[in-house]
């Protein structure tokens, strides 16, 4: 089983349909299409010696792995394949995951392993080196495993974050997102479990300006999720965009939270 061909078990067995899909050394793109099209989701590669392009739902950037934060916007799926050993800095690349990773976003490497025959005068990571960079940078690992001569690590977020709109502390906010007093912040541990951790100011709530969502979610762009009552169309659009993740219901938070985790 060559390295792409295990790239695609893994992620076959691991990842949910995602909306947005982000290949770290990405060369010709040629798995990174095949991908796009099976998930119907918009797609980014980057390299930084890339040419930059856009072929359909597919972007082509140059940047590093280290600055995928850059990118703006969160993915259900990152994933890198014999690239990991390039990197200039692996534990940098590890700190802008936990800013990448979309709602129950997965992340795979996939890399020679250390002791592997190239043909090529390359360093190549033990197994154990690349977990303890995971577990540094508080990563959940789900499986990890060698095979003759590559190893992998398949992860996620140890926790996910749900900002919740409010006036009261107790419903979720009727009226448009961004003219809620406060958001809740929520986490959700990986058995769905919420539970309140801050209470923010919205600092726009009394505002109007051009494209309001962006300044709003500034405020909250650490969370993955939101669960509101009302956002406009263009708003929907623009944090969808982004690989937010949209819940909508109104009432009780708490009773909302619950329809989440049960759904």
């Amino acid at each position: 089983m060559d390295a792409h061909e295990l790239l695609l078990k893994l992620e076959k067995e691991t990842c949910r349909k995602c909306d947005h899909i982000l290949e770290v050394g990405s060369g010709s793109g040629e798995l990174l299409r095949r991908l796009a099209q099976k998930h119907n989701a918009s797609a980014v590669g980057v390299d930084p010696y890339i040419s930059e392009r856009e072929e359909g739902n597919i972007a082509f950037i140059a940047t590093r792995a280290e600055d995928i934060d850059s990118l703006n916007r969160r993915f259900g799926l990152i994933y890198t394949v014999i690239s990991f050993h390039h990197f200039y800095d692996p534990d940098r690349f590890f700190e802008k995951i936990k800013k990448t990773l979309a709602w129950h976003g997965r992340f795979i490497i996939v890399d020679w392993k250390f002791g592997t025959h190239t043909g090529v005068p390359e360093k190549y990571f033990h197994l154990s080196d690349v977990t303890a960079l995971t577990e540094k940078h508080d990563l959940k690992i789900l499986s990890k495993g060698t095979t003759s001569e590559h190893f992998y690590i398949v992860g996620t977020l140890p926790e996910f974050l749900c900002a919740v709109p409010t006036a009261d502390n107790e419903t979720i906010f009727p009226k448009m997102l961004g003219q809620a007093p406060f958001f809740h912040i929520y986490s959700c541990s990986g058995e769905n479990y919420f539970q309140l951790i801050e209470k923010r100011t919205n600092i726009y709530a009394k505002t109007l300006q051009p494209q309001k969502t962006f300044d709003v979610y500034d405020e909250i762009n650490d969370c993955q999720a939101i669960l509101s009552a009302r956002i406009g169309k263009n708003g929907i659009a623009r944090l969808r965009d982004k690989g937010v993740k949209l819940f909508f219901d109104s009432g009780k938070i708490k009773t909302a939270l619950l329809k989440i985790r049960e759904g």
